[in-house]
């Protein structure tokens, strides 16, 4: 099965109810003047205002579109953290 058709995956992604991410995704609490606004840590309504104009872009047969570039940028970030090893194609 793949992960994005996974039952348990949809239905936590399908309701914001009961969890939140506000004020922010980080690895630690941000310090409460850390006002930094993240459309991926909004919650409804004010992200979904902020989706619906985004959605258009990140549709899967957009993003099918600019594939290379996402695998490319990837690749460079992930051989960047890992010093001088070689890359593979």
């Amino acid at each position: 099965m793949r992960l994005e058709t996974s039952p348990c995956l949809k239905a936590i992604s399908s309701s914001a109810r009961g969890r939140s991410s506000e004020p922010a995704i980080t690895a630690f609490d941000p310090d409460e003047d850390f006002a930094l606004p993240m459309f991926i840590a909004m919650d409804p309504p004010k992200h979904d205002v902020q989706r619906k104009v985004v959605q258009p872009i990140v549709s899967p047969d957009n993003l099918a579109n600019f594939e290379g570039l996402i695998r490319s940028r990837v690749r460079d970030a992930r051989f960047a953290t890992q010093g001088d090893r070689r890359r593979r194609a």
